[in-house]
């Protein structure tokens, strides 16, 4: 079951992985080269600083990492 931890950091994780995508568009359309690459990898980072908000290391693992592997 999900404890109000589990959603909230859930919750937060995917707000902030749309927030990168956003911002790498934005950063795509007025670089030259490959920085936007580079801009995604640095802010992707940070999500280590939500993992305080997860209750269970499982929920962490599984609902809020792995969902992106096939995405990547």
């Amino acid at each position: 079951m999900l404890s109000g931890g589990d959603l909230t950091g859930l919750f937060s994780v995917y707000s902030y992985v749309v927030l990168v995508v956003l911002i790498s568009r934005l950063v795509k359309k007025k670089s030259v080269g490959g920085i936007h690459r580079k801009v995604i990898h640095i802010l992707i980072g940070n999500i280590v600083l939500l993992w305080w908000m997860f209750d269970s290391p499982y929920i962490m693992a599984f609902l809020a990492a792995a969902p992106f592997i096939p995405l990547l």
